[in-house]
């Protein structure tokens, strides 16, 4: 599966929403918020901040997080909006670390 422009959340109207509501996962390398919407599909969004490293480590984050969901996308829930931030207490060494985190707050 691609991960589609329609499966990303983009506006910052979108990533609005989930000021107000608490993460409902929280560990060490990542937050997770999960809001429902009107989409018959999940929507994936990101927000790492400049505190968190330069932007080749930034980009690292989401380049793998955006891998994770788009591999486990079945197994996640449907119609739902995703808004996944690093936790700022360490930074993900691999891959395996960042999809076990993951898929711990779903699974």
């Amino acid at each position: 599966m691609r991960f589609p422009r329609s499966h990303r959340l983009r506006k910052s109207k979108e990533f609005h929403r989930f000021r107000k509501s608490i993460p409902q996962y929280i560990d060490q390398l990542i937050m997770i918020n999960v809001l429902p919407n009107h989409h018959p599909f999940s929507r994936l969004g990101m927000t790492v901040p400049k505190k968190y490293g330069k932007a080749h480590e930034r980009n690292r984050f989401k380049r793998l997080v955006r891998e994770v969901f788009r591999l486990h996308y079945e197994a996640l829930p449907s119609k739902c909006d995703i808004h996944v931030r690093p936790s700022m207490k360490t930074k993900p060494r691999s891959f395996h670390e960042i999809e076990k985190s993951f898929l711990k707050a779903f699974l």
